[in-house]
């Protein structure tokens, strides 16, 4: 999970301009005072276009979740497993269409942010 966070913090921590946080440590900043108020703020959508990537591949990794859940502990990704592997195929629509929707909201979230910044 961290090669597919560390891309968009990266990004956004190369894009800060240096001189920002020099001029707010001119004016009488500490370090950490100008980190807070200059860097971090211009690094916070690459913050939080990481955690939303991280979110997207978590709620659809099901091997994980297999070997990570406790006993009888059900999860999206493992009832839509479950009902498939049945072929259940309509017992398992809810599941698959609620998975499709969960994942849609950090997406749509991401691609907004995207558009945004293009205009």
């Amino acid at each position: 999970m961290l090669p597919l966070s560390l891309g968009p913090v990266l990004s956004a921590a190369l894009s800060a301009p240096p001189e920002l946080e020099e001029a707010a440590r001119a004016l009488g900043r500490s370090p950490v005072q100008a980190y807070l108020r200059v860097t971090l703020p211009l690094m916070l959508p690459g913050i939080v276009s990481g955690a939303l990537l991280v979110l997207l591949t978590v709620i659809k990794e099901l091997p994980a979740t297999l070997m990570l859940r406790p006993t009888g502990f059900d999860t999206l990704a493992t009832r839509l497993w479950t009902y498939t592997g049945n072929e259940s195929y309509a017992a398992a629509a809810p599941f698959a269409a609620l998975l499709v929707l969960v994942a849609a909201v950090p997406a749509w979230m991401m691609i907004s942010r995207l558009l945004k910044e293009v205009r």
